[in-house]
């Protein structure tokens, strides 16, 4: 039983642990609009369907946190969309002449962006390590 409760703290502890560091990412001002805050931009992205905050140990113990937020391409396709960067538009516009043929459901995408602490003592300073899209289809073609 006392084995069980020692589990029990340290799943807590390392919960809590993993919860706020999302949280000071996503109370992180973008660095363009410091009224903007990091978490409310993602939210209020209006492709997104889903989005899922994580977080994870690098191998010399840092924490990342990982972004992942799944496009909802029905309405993409639906849409005249006002996209994030070039670099999405210049993903999503082939794509999107391809997918013509295709159901929605039978495509994934995905923005992932992997952040980590600047510097501890430098408060809320994040630096983005990768950000890219990540693709699935169970069409071999795509």
């Amino acid at each position: 039983m006392k084995n069980i409760k020692i589990y029990i703290v340290v799943f807590l502890f390392l919960t809590s642990c993993s919860s706020s560091h999302v949280e000071d990412v996503k109370d992180t001002s973008v660095l363009l609009d410091g009224s903007v805050k990091i978490g409310a931009a993602f939210k209020r992205y209006p492709y997104f369907k889903k989005i899922i905050w994580s977080t994870c140990s690098d191998a010399s113990g840092r924490k990342i946190i990982l972004f992942a937020g799944e496009y909802n391409l029905e309405k993409v396709q639906k849409s005249k969309p006002v996209f994030m960067s070039s670099v999405e538009e210049a993903v999503f516009t082939p794509l999107l002449k391809a997918s013509k043929r295709l159901s929605p459901d039978s495509l994934s995408v995905k923005y992932l962006v992997q952040l980590a602490r600047k510097r501890e003592k430098a408060g809320n300073i994040f630096e983005v390590e990768f950000a890219g899209f990540l693709f699935a289809s169970p069409e071999p073609d795509i």
